[in-house]
């Protein structure tokens, strides 16, 4: 769905959990992957791999909020981010309105989150930079896809 703009973007992985789509972002050719997750010992187990693999995959034990906030402070876009919050997370909207205000973005950026099917919880109309692309449904699940306006 947004493989053609993986290659050579920045790469952040919301909701890492195991860093699989990190890494998956990495052997696609992203530039830098940065996954995100507050389970310290997933995060350190996939610098290791990472390391190891000679991968240009990165991690930051911190709440997905939080991190965005904080990268948004370095002022380094990127092009794709993927969000995979537990489905009960309470913050979809919040989150969403943080990437939009807060993180840097490349004018041809990508975000995709995942959530369940049933739940419509996007509210454009608070959005600035970025809007729905399409909704993908998958069973139960569904994933979201927003651009730069």
């Amino acid at each position: 769905m947004i493989a053609p703009q993986i290659r050579g973007a920045r790469f952040l992985d919301l909701f890492a959990g195991s860093g699989a789509f990190a890494l998956e972002a990495a052997s696609r050719g992203a530039e830098f992957a940065l996954a995100v997750d507050t389970e310290r010992r997933a995060m350190v187990t996939l610098a290791e791999l990472a390391s190891r693999w000679a991968v240009p995959v990165h991690t930051l034990c911190m709440d997905a909020l939080k991190a965005v906030r904080t990268l948004g402070e370095k002022n380094e876009p990127f092009g794709v981010v993927y969000a995979d919050p537990p489905y009960d997370y309470p913050h979809y909207q919040e989150l969403l309105q943080s990437i939009d205000r807060d993180l840097p973005l490349e004018a041809d950026a990508v975000i995709g989150m995942e959530h369940r099917r049933k739940e419509n919880w996007v509210e454009e109309r608070e959005l600035n930079r970025i809007r729905v692309r399409k909704t993908s449904l998958y069973g139960e699940v569904a994933i979201t896809t927003f651009e730069v306006a």
